[in-house]
């Protein structure tokens, strides 16, 4: 499986494979939610691991079913 890229949404961490599958973290939940690729990729900022790291330490894992279908 290829690493889903890093990302911001108009400010929220985000993690993406492309026009598939769009995870944000969900600030209030404290948990990632998946969404709407089609809304993410006319906002979205491809970051570095580095980057997405510096902007946003300490978020959880994906969730498992996060990218599932990419891995199989």
């Amino acid at each position: 499986m290829t690493e889903p890229f890093y990302g911001e949404f108009d400010g929220i961490p985000s993690r993406f494979d492309g026009d598939m599958e769009t995870w944000v973290y969900h600030a209030d939940k404290k948990s990632w939610v998946r969404i709407n690729s089609a809304s993410h990729s006319n906002a979205a900022h491809e970051l570095s691991k580095e980057d997405f790291d510096y902007l946003f330490p300490r978020l959880p894992p994906l969730p498992p079913e996060a990218f599932k279908e990419s891995r199989e």
